[in-house]
């Protein structure tokens, strides 16, 4: 059964990373399993998403540079990042960057977090 999607204009202001086992996983992983400074990084997270809520938008340069594309999903529905170091020189300001990246994890995080089913998969590797 497919499940209705929210347009992404509701889901640009109020999706976010969901703040579950898997994130609470990742921040272990991310602090050398200090349980303490993976709390801390949890709630910088949450204070992060309260100032900057939804989906980070790309700024126009980025998508005309292509240093970082999403073409297509692999066959068990993942999106392939490609990043093109190419397309990338070391003019290009730092707020820019970071919005690019920022921008293609929150439509990586959101294209998950909009195809999550509700149960855990049994045939998962």
């Amino acid at each position: 059964a497919s499940r209705a999607q929210p347009p992404f204009s509701v889901c640009h202001k109020h999706c976010s990373e969901p703040m579950d086992d898997l994130w609470a996983a990742r921040a272990l992983i991310a602090s050398d399993f200090d349980a303490n400074k993976a709390a801390r990084l949890g709630n910088a997270y949450m204070e992060w998403r309260q100032q900057t809520p939804g989906i980070t938008a790309p700024l126009e340069a980025w998508i005309n540079y292509a240093i970082v594309i999403v073409p297509f999903e692999d066959i068990r529905g993942r999106p392939v990042a490609l990043s093109r170091l190419r397309a990338y020189h070391s003019g290009l300001p730092l707020d820019l960057m970071t919005n690019g990246y920022r921008a293609t994890a929150d439509g990586v995080i959101a294209h998950f977090a909009l195809n999550r089913q509700p149960e855990a998969s049994r045939t998962n590797p």
